[in-house]
């Protein structure tokens, strides 16, 4: 079983904004036919998770799309609640979300590590306990380095249109990495995936 999470915060104001990034690759993932092959597959609303779902299979192996409505610093209310109902083990999850340390249309996938900072990430670290899930770190960032007190205002940003574009280009790769190991045995490997040709 996979349970992959997109991390993002609920409503139209922060649609395409820095932060939602994980919300974006399950979007674009719930339209991928390798991972959802019956056409018509949309997100519906499941209070006892405080989460919008999308439940499918491919290659031999259940599949749970999640994004969290709890908004972002309370994530792990509604990943501990689904891993429970699903009786899915920590390695069983695959947590998407932005990072502003890396830079916008690289892609770096890890086995375990901690939040780096990102609340959403703390979050579920603190809920489940563990580390141990595997993380899709999605740069976001085309500056050297985001301030400190500047943080906020710049992950609810919105992408320009070329950046959207790059975004678009390396949540392609990453689903395309993921779809690799569905109905593996295999673990994920530490990647990194990144765009050479940039928009």
């Amino acid at each position: 079983m996979k349970i992959i999470v997109g991390l993002g915060n609920p409503g139209g104001e922060y649609n395409g904004t820095r932060h939602n990034v994980g919300f974006m690759f399950v979007d674009m993932l719930v339209k991928c036919k390798e991972i959802a092959p019956l056409e018509g597959l949309s997100f519906g609303f499941e209070k006892k998770f405080k989460a919008d779902i999308v439940k499918t299979a491919a290659k031999g192996e259940k599949i749970v799309l999640v994004k969290p409505i709890t908004f972002m610093n309370s994530s792990g209310e509604s990943v501990v609640k689904i891993l429970k109902y699903f009786k899915a083990g920590i390695e069983d999850l695959v947590v998407v979300f932005d990072d502003i340390d890396l830079p916008l249309g690289l892609l770096r996938v890890k086995n375990s590590g901690g939040s780096g900072g990102h609340k959403g990430v703390q979050s579920i670290i603190d809920t489940t306990g563990s580390e141990q899930f595997i993380h899709f770190r999605i740069g976001v960032s085309e500056h050297e380095k985001v301030a400190k007190d500047q943080t906020a205002d710049f992950v609810l940003s919105k992408f320009s249109k070329r950046e959207k574009e790059n975004i678009d280009k390396i949540i392609e790769q990453g689903i395309n990495y993921l779809v690799e190991f569905i109905g593996s045995k295999q673990s994920l490997p530490n990647h990194t995936l990144e765009i050479i040709n940039k928009a």
